[in-house]
């Protein structure tokens, strides 16, 4: 599992990577709860719960943030035309 986020480094920011570890006890949670029968407290699934929303809160940001690099480089390839 952790050749994954080294392999990610070559492809992602190391920012994302680091985000992307958190959810490692999320899914783990989730294969217990498929393969083990095993349900979690109250508390380890509201914590699931505030883990994703970081994680998808993290991925929204830098995906804006891209976007807003993006078209900032397409304007000024433009404006040196």
């Amino acid at each position: 599992g952790h050749s994954i986020f080294n392999w990610g480094l070559g492809h992602v920011k190391p920012t994302f990577v680091s985000t992307a570890i958190l959810g490692e006890p999320v899914l783990a949670t989730i294969f217990a709860i498929v393969l083990l029968v095993e349900i979690p407290t109250t508390a380890r699934l509201i914590g699931v719960i505030v883990v994703i929303g970081g994680i998808y809160s993290f991925t929204m940001a830098e995906a804006a943030e891209a976007k807003k690099t993006a078209d900032s480089r397409q304007k000024a390839a433009g404006s040196e035309l």
